[in-house]
């Protein structure tokens, strides 16, 4: 298994900078406090050198500067997007970051979430329904170089298509996808592969132009014994 560095680093950041690590490390120094100032009393009595217990004091002490340490740039967007729609009325199931906002797909909510870098919501996009410009359940989407929405709609059963400000430009009819994504010619690639295919890829206007992705049946593999 293969830990990643970054996200390493982006769990311990969000435990130092937690208000319930800050409360136990508060404790902590409270509790290092009283028991220097018990434990200087009693060997003060006997005139010989206090015991401090320097390591448990630093210990503490650097714990506290790392909580107040501001938030590291490194902590990625998308992660406090799910921390953030964690416990409310909004189900995000496609997150597509573009020249700098993040747009989440509210299946609950039928709408299109837009954000900047610092999690504000800065508009939505859609409306429940079947019209044009309308959402039903929508998943999966993607941005293409032209600045285009593609959204698959579940509800709908199609691919709707919308500028960056949410108006409405065309749809094409789609069954549902495994996978979904927009190439750099601006076809779209729909996983279908109940078609005989791993993918199909389609213009801009849903025409299919190619499929690619040989299926394999179970009988194709063999296991030998060892």
């Amino acid at each position: 298994m293969t830990i990643r560095t970054g996200s390493v680093k982006t769990l311990v950041g969000s435990l130092f900078r937690s208000r319930l690590f800050l409360s136990v490390v508060l404790i902590a120094i409270a509790l290092n406090v009283v028991w220097l100032f018990s434990n200087y009393r009693k060997v003060k009595t006997l005139n010989t050198p206090p015991l401090v217990n320097w390591s448990h004091f630093i210990l503490v002490t650097a714990l506290l500067l790392a909580t107040a340490a501001p938030a590291s740039s490194a902590n990625p967007p998308l992660l406090r997007l799910r921390r953030m729609f964690k416990e409310s009325h909004v189900m995000p199931v496609g997150v597509v970051e573009h020249k700098g906002r993040y747009y989440v797909s509210d299946m609950k909510g039928n709408r299109i979430l837009v954000f900047d870098r610092q999690q504000r919501l800065e508009r939505t996009i859609g409306t429940v329904g079947s019209g044009p410009g309308e959402l039903l359940r929508p998943g999966k989407l993607a941005i293409s170089g032209d600045d285009l929405i593609y959204i698959f709609e579940g509800g709908n059963e199609r691919v709707q298509v919308m500028t960056s400000d949410g108006r409405y430009v065309s749809h094409f009819q789609a069954e549902y996808t495994q996978g979904f994504a927009i190439n750099s010619r601006g076809e779209v690639l729909l996983g279908h592969a109940q078609r005989g295919k791993l993918v199909t890829v389609c213009s801009k206007q849903g025409q299919p132009l190619r499929s690619f992705g040989e299926l394999r049946s179970v009988s194709d593999f063999s296991i030998s014994a060892p």
